[in-house]
C-alpha cells in the first residue's frame, strides 16, 4: 500500500511538475498552498485549482484529476491566509498526534 502511494504520488509530482515531500502518512506536494481544512491551491496565472489533499482524500487521486474547482484569483494577496507544504506537513503531524 506504501509503495502503490509513492509511485503514484511520484506520477502527480511528474505531471504537474512539481517536487512531493513524503511524511508519513501522506504526501505534500511542494509547489501549493495549503488550508488548515484539508484543501490545496495551486495557482497557474491568475486562475487557481482547489483540491482536497490526501489527508482528506475522496478519491484515489488527489492532486491529478482529484482536484474540485478551477477560480479566477485577483491576487497574490488572497492566498497569504494560506500554508506553505512545510508548514502544511507539520500542521498534519501535529493534528495526527492529537488522536
Amino acid at each position: 500500500m506504501a509503495s502503490s502511494r509513492l509511485l503514484w504520488a511520484s506520477r502527480a509530482a511528474s505531471y504537474l511538475r512539481i517536487s512531493p515531500l513524503c511524511r508519513g502518512f501522506s504526501t505534500v506536494l511542494q509547489e501549493l498552498k495549503y488550508a488548515d481544512s484539508h484543501e490545496w491551491v495551486k495557482v497557474d496565472g491568475d486562475s487557481a485549482t482547489v483540491g482536497i489533499t490526501d489527508h482528506a482524500q475522496i478519491n484515489a487521486s488527489p492532486y491529478d484529476s482529484g482536484w474540485i474547482i478551477k477560480v479566477k484569483i485577483s491576487g497574490a494577496g488572497e492566498l497569504t491566509s494560506l500554508m506553505d507544504s512545510d508548514k502544511y506537513a507539520k500542521f498534519c503531524e501535529e493534528e495526527n498526534a492529537k488522536h
